[in-house]
């Protein structure tokens, strides 16, 4: 299935690099169990067992509400204005959502049971876990003690999207930037390019010069059926 402009639209207009892409790591993991069976039969049936097992233990389908609750359109770009760490750019990694509730399920239970692994270690835990909450979403950001570098992963599920990041900063103005209208779907030499070639596989921008809104180079791959 080729992209459209409107995935250049959840990308903020300030991006000094980005790529979308589609992606179904579902699709994935069932062509990885049909080749394992091929290479050793019943090699699925083992795979299928280990996924139950894992689902009787987690609370959630791995296959079903994971990776099949995520769609399969996915971005890369790192924000020329947020810093994430240090001299670091803001470094962001997006997923659309296929099915909210399914992944809001998974993703509710494993921040739980994370919380209350970290509570048993007390003050010596190696991470700390904090809420937040910013645009009406909520979010979580894992603090590495001791860490000389102040990365924080951070991930935030809205109805449509789950944002992760290097940091919270760049995963606040995310979804303060898709929110304020303007994005790269803006940018005249993104929309020159689709006018050029509407159904790419994949779409990568970058720009050398972030800020002067003067980008090098932009490469769509096209779609063969």
């Amino acid at each position: 299935k080729p992209l459209t402009i409107e995935a250049l639209k959840r990308i903020p207009a300030n991006a000094s690099n980005a790529s979308v892409m589609r992606f179904d790591l579902a699709h994935v993991m069932e062509q990885v169990l049909v080749f394992a069976d091929k290479v050793q039969p019943g090699s699925r049936e083992q795979g299928e067992a280990a996924l139950t097992q894992f689902e009787k233990q987690a609370g959630f389908s791995l296959k079903t509400d994971l990776l099949g609750a995520l769609g399969d359109e996915w971005s890369y770009y790192t924000s020329c204005s947020e810093a994430g760490a240090l001299m670091v750019p803001g470094i962001v990694i997006t997923a659309s959502v296929r099915d909210h509730e399914k992944l809001s399920k998974a993703l509710n239970i494993g921040t739980t049971v994370l919380k209350t692994v970290l509570a048993q270690f007390g003050p010596q835990a190696p991470v700390t876990l904090h809420d937040f909450t910013s645009r009406g979403e909520t979010g979580h950001r894992l603090t590495i003690n001791n860490l000389p570098i102040p990365v924080a992963p951070t991930w935030v599920l809205t109805k449509d999207q789950l944002i992760i990041g290097i940091t919270s900063q760049p995963v606040t103005s995310h979804l303060s930037a898709t929110k304020s209208g303007k994005s790269l779907a803006d940018h005249e030499a993104i929309q020159a390019a689709f006018k050029r070639t509407p159904k790419p596989a994949s779409v990568s921008f970058a720009d050398p010069k972030p800020g002067l809104q003067t980008p090098t180079g932009i490469a769509l791959q096209q779609l063969f059926d």
